[in-house]
């Protein structure tokens, strides 16, 4: 069975069902990630003011318009600060001119725990909602009430972390050995089944063309991570990998 490869936004536009994750990329690596990335398959970056790289970032996008690819395939995702709210226009155009790009596909409001306020008072819904998503976080009620407004997600931190891998979860584990896939295709995969747009990182270029690699995971091996995911629930197990340590409150339910 196809695996998805991009999703309709309720804005109309298709927003692609892999991207690169750019966040805690080291200085001087990004450029050729990101050049590499959308010179191999790529066509979504995200990167935010507060990563302190788009201007590294927009090197490897000019990087890979000048080898060929086309900017109208390329979907680029930047993030404003919350101390620029009453300035989003200054933000806008600050990032383009540090990505070297005319416009920007989608621009994130970094935000408290608003969005169940925002969407029944708006008049225009947000058409995204980044958050962090593993099997080990599974985060259901928010993926359902945001499909519920036509709110689309994208996953960050989908692998865990260098110090929380989540490669080892028995589920992930048994249905990679039975797929004969890695534990990162079948964590990847995991998010397109949910229809959400996932986010993995890396430099490496071998890992970022394998992060592409996405399989088809049928009702029963989804059920296998949901219920996982369920466990952790019962047992007050569930575990964040991201805590940004940025002097702002992000409104995560554990940790105030």
């Amino acid at each position: 069975m196809a695996v998805p490869t991009s999703f309709q936004l309720n804005t109309g536009a298709h927003m692609p069902a892999v991207g690169l994750g750019t966040w805690q990329s080291k200085p001087g690596e990004v450029e050729a990630a990101v050049s590499y990335a959308l010179q191999n398959g790529y066509k979504l970056v995200d990167t935010a003011y507060c990563y302190a790289n788009e201007a590294e970032v927009g090197v490897g996008i000019k990087a890979a318009l000048d080898a060929g690819v086309k900017r109208e395939d390329i979907f680029v995702v930047s993030k404003v600060w919350p101390t620029y709210l009453t300035r989003i226009d200054l933000a806008l155009e600050r990032s383009c001119k540090a990505l070297g790009v005319d416009y920007i596909d989608a621009f994130l409001v970094y935000s408290k725990a608003w969005l169940e306020e925002l969407v029944n008072n708006c008049t225009v819904v947000p058409a995204i909602n980044q958050i962090e998503l593993h099997p080990a976080l599974p985060q259901q009620d928010v993926i359902d009430f945001c499909k519920q407004h036509g709110i689309h997600v994208m996953a960050y931190s989908p692998l865990g972390s260098t110090a929380n891998s989540h490669f080892q979860i028995k589920p992930i584990a048994h249905l990679a050995e039975k797929k004969g896939v890695s534990p990162a295709t079948i964590l990847l995969s995991y998010h397109t089944a949910r229809g959400t747009t996932v986010l993995p990182k890396s430099v490496t270029p071998a890992r970022i063309k394998a992060n592409l690699d996405i399989v088809h995971l049928d009702d029963e091996e989804m059920q296998l991570l949901r219920d996982y995911g369920e466990e952790l629930t019962r047992e007050g197990k569930l575990h964040r990998v991201i805590f940004p340590p940025f002097k702002s409150s992000f409104g995560f339910p554990d940790k105030a």
